[in-house]
């Protein structure tokens, strides 16, 4: 809930003040997400190194939840310094007036197409599938979770470049459709850390390229 609060007006925050060109500010919007997932990766990877697994899964978890605080101050700062952006002030009418009046008929479409159906999904992969077994099985995990998600980094911040280069639909739409075509090899018939890092790596494309259309 946290993040669905938080990125729906920051993303509309920094593509209305960024003076980039929007293939550009939009990789670095959603470039955020996975990022704070590899952040919070590591962070977890040295509680349980220094902390080791018993005490860790006792009350160790508890301090590495409360790390999110420091975040949340910092979120909190930010936001109390933050100014309109001119693209808001400016119009006369209710910007939601305007929103739904003449832009309603693409606001479903774009959170349909725009979508990201396998990056939430691709983080839950190996306990979904449940390999390799016994011990080595949470040290696997963290390392998908981990390469995975540098690797949807990757993806995202190129999908702005790229994008000046391909019409954004066409890198969304291309991308997804790799994905679903890749992802019964990477999730069932082959499922390995090689084959799960491509399948975030190219559907991540997509995600880089969701918001370009923000601020027209």
């Amino acid at each position: 809930m946290f993040l669905g609060g938080e990125w729906g007006p920051g993303t509309a925050m920094i593509m209305e003040w960024s003076k980039w060109r929007r293939e550009i500010a939009s990789a670095f919007v959603q470039s955020g997400y996975p990022i704070g997932v590899v952040i919070a990766t590591i962070v977890n990877i040295l509680f349980l190194t220094y902390m080791g697994p018993s005490s860790f899964n006792t009350y160790g978890w508890r301090i590495y939840m409360g790390t999110g605080a420091v975040i949340a101050v910092i979120a909190f700062v930010i936001r109390n310094r933050l100014l309109e952006s001119p693209i808001w002030s400016k119009p006369r009418t209710n910007p939601l007036t305007l929103l739904f009046k003449h832009g309603g008929a693409q606001l479903g479409a774009q959170h349909t197409i725009h979508g990201r159906p396998t990056n939430n999904l691709l983080f839950h992969i190996p306990n979904i599938l449940g390999f390799p077994e016994g011990n080595r099985r949470s040290e696997y995990n963290t390392s998908v979770m981990l390469i995975s998600t540098i690797a949807a980094v990757m993806a995202v911040l190129l999908a702005g470049p790229l994008a000046l280069v391909i019409n954004y639909r066409w890198l969304i739409i291309g991308t997804l459709a790799i994905s679903l075509a890749y992802a019964p090899i990477a999730l069932i018939l082959q499922p390995s850390l090689v084959n799960l890092v491509m399948l975030a790596f190219i559907e991540n494309f997509a995600m880089g390229a969701r918001t370009i259309r923000t601020d027209r």
